[in-house]
């Protein structure tokens, strides 16, 4: 009835207005209330704001527009005024400090009026957490913590042994208050429970294999072990592949995750990207991310018609280098290796027993399938980082181009008049995408009339400026032309 874009209008309009009110037995009608919010303030997420409490499209308490004291509250229920104290102590104090930001800010007085507008008093973090992901997940462990403190002091009526399971699922990785609640209400009492089948159904496979692998998949890769790792997949396939380093670990900057591309002859395909006017919106927003703009089946089933999942990873597990999988998509196979080199193992059986005793050091490897004529724009998009490709993205744009992980494009229309600007086409636009450069990345900074080639080691601007990072003196300074 509405495509995607229609859908998220409607559901944005419904929280401009405040639709829907919450049914929880914790929120009296004051809760409900709605106030205005800049447009630079507010959560702009796929979904749109989220609103507190239960229920996904609740319009309720929003942020202030700026970081502020908060001052003195009184609860409706009496039994909750030392909770409304607490938090309002907390935001003073990292105000005070200068750790405050908007949406820590946000945090605490959303929490401060969740609690004081409650009618009944709160007993477990279960019911005080009740509703609360998004705008916690930051916060989660260091609220838990707080809470426990006064538990043991015996000034609020919770049960300390349940926060102290709180806190635990709350520090372990990609574990927020939803999931956690999710958890405790299916009875689990210990961490050590987590993979029995009754409660590993609650978790995420990130979060099964976190749990395998203990810590092991958040410490950081050295490069040697990631160049090891790229030269045992060379020597232990056959010839005919052709493997590059991307990533993190080809700007030359240690990462928990790797990542590898793979060419095979009897792989060619290069998706076209979709019509101009289906991916205008992800090439202008940058919260998309362009592998999703190509004509790719990206369906959860596995594929096993390509090289890659039908002779490449068997090859592997073979070869006592796969521990487990995550994802199996069209062109990527994501999961965990056993990093060669982490023990006396040479052998093959070797390798595989150590796998199953889980003995040795595991990493995140994600391996991806290209055409050979296509590796010079998989190798611009997956070695980043994401400041240099959104750069390189509108550097494109603006000759009414198209950047993708395939290859730079340009839109020809069937009369061959000239192409109005990509923001303009329509469906009714007719034509067809042309590739202008994508076998090097030489060619592509070619195409794109950027001065000097920009060698992968820097490549990395994380965390500076879009507008100005590539004039800065400091930054450009050790821009170098590679010949090879």
């Amino acid at each position: 009835m509405f495509n995607q874009y229609q859908r998220r209008f409607l559901i944005s309009r419904l929280h401009k207005v405040g639709q829907t009110v919450s049914s929880s037995r914790f929120y009296s009608p004051k809760a409900s209330r709605k106030t205005s919010i800049p447009n630079d303030q507010s959560d702009t997420r796929e979904d749109g704001p989220k609103a507190v409490g239960t229920g996904r499209y609740r319009s309720s308490i929003e942020s202030r527009s700026s970081v502020s004291l908060l001052g003195p509250r009184k609860a409706n229920h009496p039994d909750n005024q030392r909770l409304v104290d607490l938090f309002i102590e907390i935001n003073n104090t990292e105000f005070k400090s200068g750790m405050v930001t908007n949406r820590t800010h946000k945090t605490n007085e959303m929490l401060v009026s969740h609690i004081a507008t409650a009618r009944e008093p709160f007993t477990s973090a279960m019911d005080l957490f009740h509703g609360f992901g998004y705008h916690f997940y930051n916060r989660f462990s260091y609220f838990t913590e707080k809470l426990h403190e006064l538990a043991l002091a015996g000034e609020i009526a919770f049960n300390p042994k349940e926060l102290e399971l709180f806190k635990a699922l709350s520090e372990m990785p990609y574990m927020g208050p939803r999931r956690v609640h999710s958890l405790v209400a299916a009875g689990l009492q210990s961490t050590t429970d987590l993979l029995k089948p009754e409660f590993a159904k609650h978790l995420t496979i990130s979060q099964r294999l976190e749990l395998k692998f203990g810590n092991q998949l958040s410490k950081a890769t050295p490069l040697q072990a990631a160049h090891e790792v790229l030269e045992f997949c060379r020597q232990n396939t056959d010839a005919s592949y052709k493997w590059f380093l991307a990533g993190h670990h080809r700007r030359s900057v240690e990462s928990s995750d790797l990542s590898l591309l793979v060419l095979h002859p009897s792989y060619t395909e290069v998706p076209e990207p979709l019509p101009p006017h289906k991916i205008l919106r992800r090439q202008l927003d940058p919260k998309y991310s362009s592998f999703f703009d190509s004509n790719v089946d990206l369906a959860k089933t596995s594929h096993v018609f390509n090289v890659l999942q039908a002779q490449l990873m068997p090859e592997l597990q073979q070869q006592g280098f796969i521990a487990d999988s995550r994802r199996r998509r069209n062109r990527l196979w994501d999961g965990v290796i056993r990093l060669p080199g982490s023990g006396a193992e040479k052998d093959v059986s070797s390798r595989i027993q150590a796998i199953q005793n889980g003995q040795g050091e595991y990493r995140n490897l994600q391996i991806r399938i290209v055409a050979e004529k296509a590796l010079g724009a998989a190798l611009l998009y997956y070695t980043g980082d994401t400041n240099f490709w959104k750069w390189m993205k509108s550097k494109a744009l603006e000759k009414n181009l198209f950047l993708s992980n395939d290859g730079l494009w340009r839109w020809v229309t069937e009369d061959s008049d000239p192409v109005a600007p990509l923001s303009k086409l329509t469906k009714k636009s007719k034509g067809r995408w042309e590739c202008v450069a994508s076998q090097t990345e030489e060619d592509i900074f070619a195409a794109l009339q950027v001065d000097k080639f920009i060698r992968p080691e820097n490549r990395n601007y994380d965390g500076w400026s879009h507008s100005n990072w590539y004039h800065n003196k400091h930054r450009t300074a050790g821009l170098s032309a590679e010949s090879s």
